[in-house]
């Protein structure tokens, strides 16, 4: 184990203590439930919410709502779409990511006056060509 210090919102340094044993599979029990957890949900949001009103910011009493003057959120719920396949090979969520990515995701590109592309662009079409693990390139359709 190694200790550092790492900047706190106080101002003062607090300890960080790095385990180097720690392997990436020592966290795919964890990851894998997270991934159980998450598919129904991203599922779900695409089921039920509808574009017309726009992206889904923040929510409220447990359901996604819109604030029409940003639309920074659109990459990130068709990005989750992209990196749940990447995760899980499910290829509902690759498909489901592609369709959306091409149908909502091209009014953004040509978006002016806002800063977020990187947020709304990179997470969906820029990323979905080169994230993909070498293990799930191999299976992609």
């Amino acid at each position: 184990m190694h200790r550092l210090t790492t900047p706190v919102a106080s101002g003062r340094d607090a300890p960080m203590i790095v385990d180097l044993k720690l392997r990436a599979e020592d966290f795919e029990p964890i990851l894998d439930r997270f991934f159980e957890i998450a598919a129904p949900k991203i599922a779900a949001l695409n089921a039920s919410w509808d574009p017309a009103k726009g992206a889904p910011v923040f929510t409220r009493l447990g359901r996604y709502t819109a604030r029409g003057w940003t639309e920074w959120t659109q990459g990130f719920q068709f990005g989750c779409q992209i990196l749940l396949f990447d995760a899980t090979a499910d290829r509902r969520f690759l498909d489901m990511g592609r369709a959306n990515t091409a149908r909502f995701m091209p009014r953004h590109v040509s978006a002016t006056g806002v800063h977020d592309h990187g947020f709304t662009i990179v997470s969906t079409s820029g990323e979905s060509g080169t994230r993909f693990s070498r293990a799930t390139r191999n299976r992609m359709p």
